[in-house]
């Protein structure tokens, strides 16, 4: 009879630490927590590559106007030399520069306009992120207290099958109504020391049960 209970007793407690463990949750929620993580980490990624192109797009379009403004001088020169052809090709490639500004320009409007959505996105996702973070801790701690309250239940059962266990192998004499009293007392205080205790002896805990029934 002792050994199944001792058996019980393992196993209830092992229970009791998968509870407050609260693997399942914490497993979810960090599956979620990774998730989102990677999904910021991705869109960062993103942004600091738009940015990049927004940053070469901008120089290329400095580059270019520094270009258009040393065509316009060379143009101005050719005129005024009368050098017509040479004007004359000055004005074409100002004209086709002056396109590729304008293009450049719109490419780096589109790809600053993607670098604020994402952006964006990146402050919302963190957003999402922290508050999956509250839910976890939220959802850890109430799992943990509710693991907690269970747990202690079963072991108080466990606790009151062993008091019948002891009082079936023990002498009438010795059932005095104050010594029950004493002892369920320092029980419910043991029993308050080995919830808040981890990990839990149960040799220890089973042997003290065992050396208060031989004494009775």
């Amino acid at each position: 009879m002792l050994d199944d209970l001792r058996q019980a007793f393992r196993e209830a407690l092992d229970n009791f630490h998968k509870e407050l463990g609260g693997d399942q949750i914490s497993e979810t929620a960090d599956t979620l927590l990774i998730g989102m993580k990677n999904e910021i980490i991705s869109e960062k990624v993103q942004v600091a590559e738009l940015q990049d192109q927004l940053a070469e797009t901008m120089a290329k379009v400095a580059r270019l106007e520094e270009n258009i403004e040393t065509g316009k001088r060379r143009r101005e020169l050719a005129r005024g030399i009368g050098d017509n052809d040479t004007a004359g090709l000055a004005g074409d490639w100002l004209s086709k520069a002056k396109d590729q500004r304008t293009i450049l320009l719109k490419k780096a409007e589109a790809l600053q306009d993607e670098v604020e959505f994402h952006s964006q996105s990146v402050d919302e996702m963190h957003s999402r992120f922290q508050e999956a973070q509250l839910k976890r801790e939220t959802l850890s701690a109430a799992s943990g207290r509710t693991a907690a309250y269970e747990s202690i239940t079963d072991i108080e059962e466990l606790f009151h099958d062993l008091d019948r266990v002891a009082r079936s192998i023990t002498d009438d004499e010795t059932n005095n109504p104050a010594d029950e009293m004493s002892g369920e007392d320092t029980f419910q205080l043991e029993l308050n020391e080995l919830s808040s205790r981890n990990p839990l002896d149960a040799d220890s805990a089973l042997g003290e049960l065992k050396r208060r029934v031989d004494d009775a």
